[in-house]
């Protein structure tokens, strides 16, 4: 059954604006009813993933695709995130900037890009549970024998820093299954 969560509202007294942050008086003079419309559902945007859902077949189970997704060979290179395990699942962590004066170390986090529909990230926030959230970064996307910057999105620790340990992720607990 279709979730109620994406319909747009039938109520004759919402507002819907391309500026989220106005608030306008609605119809009948009552107090504003603001609704955020930030992207279209038909629209995408590239995700950045580090951990198991840059493996297709994982991506195609969540997403419930009927083919294998494609993806595309990308590198985080940041300086404000580090790589950490939450038991055998990666999470990219915020780390303290460093103080005036010390250089900060950059992190390269191999990984994969997807052109995502926005009507799925939802099913993607499901999956990551309240422990991640989305965060904007620029990744460089593997075009043949060069790399191209692109802006994505991706999801990054949202729990408590001391649940995080140290260790690399192990892509072959999660390999694919044979049916």
């Amino acid at each position: 059954m279709a979730s109620d969560a994406h319909k747009p509202p039938h109520d004759s007294d919402a507002v819907i604006s391309a500026n989220p942050w106005r608030d306008s008086q609605s119809a009948s003079g009552g107090a504003p009813k603001r609704i955020e419309v930030s992207r279209p559902l038909t629209g995408s945007r590239k995700l950045f993933f580090y951990g198991t859902l840059r493996l297709p077949h994982a991506l195609r189970s969540v997403l419930r695709l009927p083919e294998t997704p494609t993806l595309h060979k990308a590198q985080l290179k940041t300086t404000e995130l580090r790589l950490k395990m939450w038991g055998q699942y990666p999470a990219l962590a915020l780390v303290a900037a460093a103080p005036d004066g010390v250089e900060q170390t950059t992190t390269v986090i191999e990984g994969r890009v997807y052109d995502c529909l926005e009507s799925r990230v939802r099913q993607l926030d499901v999956y990551e549970t309240e422990n991640y959230r989305l965060h904007r970064v620029d990744v460089e996307v593997a075009t043949g024998d060069d790399w191209e910057t692109a802006e994505a999105w991706t999801y990054i620790w949202n729990g408590y820093p001391e649940e995080l340990s140290e260790g690399a992720f192990d892509a072959s607990l999660f390999a694919e299954d044979d049916e």
